[in-house]
């Protein structure tokens, strides 16, 4: 135990971490984006998908602590880590800096995960707030239930709908998945990097790789707000 305590205590092992944490959490992006395409139609399926979750009752309570647990030890490592590098040029990424095929493939981005990591993080707390207990949503929508085979479930759907007629919301959550973009560009293959799955051959391939699963997701996220707004004028 004590050395494995060690090895993770490491700048090592927190790189390890968070490339572990980050690939788990590109995984649940994945699973997320998959279930909110359902929101490209009239509602229907995708309140029955939410109901779905409900339904799974401590099940989905377990997953969902599993997941904030996954999402605060990436934020909680990426903090330490940015501490002990500061104050020196980090290393972390030396091997795609001095690359001697050509300059490096970093992005400004890429040299403020920090950044764009905090952006998220507090995307994510106003999400859950907004879309899984209604806080910002009216009263009325939030009282408001579907039928789903039979049975009462909330109107989720017409919570994403009433959030996306406004423009501010729209705005604010196409900005929020272009921080996304940038962060999954890097976090993609810099993931790979850290636990050693990266030769110098398989290094650009990897880095094209992110930037497609980058612009996939941010994309497959940022059309929801706007096909929404689209199709709801003058509802």
């Amino acid at each position: 135990m004590v050395p494995l305590k060690k090895a993770l205590s490491s700048s090592l092992g927190k790189k390890y971490l968070m490339a572990v944490s980050g690939i788990a959490l590109m995984g649940f992006i994945v699973t997320h984006l998959l279930g909110n395409l359902q929101l490209y139609g009239d509602g229907v399926a995708f309140n029955v998908y939410a109901k779905g979750l409900h339904d799974l009752g401590p099940l989905l309570w377990v997953a969902e602590i599993g997941l904030i647990g996954i999402f605060l030890l990436h934020v909680a490592v990426a903090i330490g880590l940015q501490g002990r590098n500061r104050g020196a040029r980090s290393s972390r990424y030396v091997h795609a800096q001095k690359s001697k095929e050509g300059p490096s493939q970093m992005s400004a981005l890429s040299k403020n995960m920090i950044v764009t990591g905090g952006v998220i993080f507090i995307f994510v707390v106003v999400h859950v707030l907004h879309m899984k207990y209604g806080v910002f949503s009216s009263e009325a929508v939030n009282a408001a239930q579907v039928q789903v085979k039979g049975e009462d479930a909330y109107d989720l759907y017409g919570r994403v709908v009433e959030a996306f007629k406004n423009p501010a919301w729209v705005a604010f959550y196409v900005g929020v998945m272009l921080f996304l973009g940038g962060h999954l560009r890097h976090g993609f293959w810099s993931a790979f990097q850290s636990l050693g799955a990266l030769n110098h051959r398989l290094e650009r391939p990897a880095i094209a790789a992110g930037a497609i699963v980058a612009v996939l997701l941010a994309a497959g996220f940022l059309g929801i707000p706007i096909f929404i707004f689209i199709t709801n004028q003058g509802a």
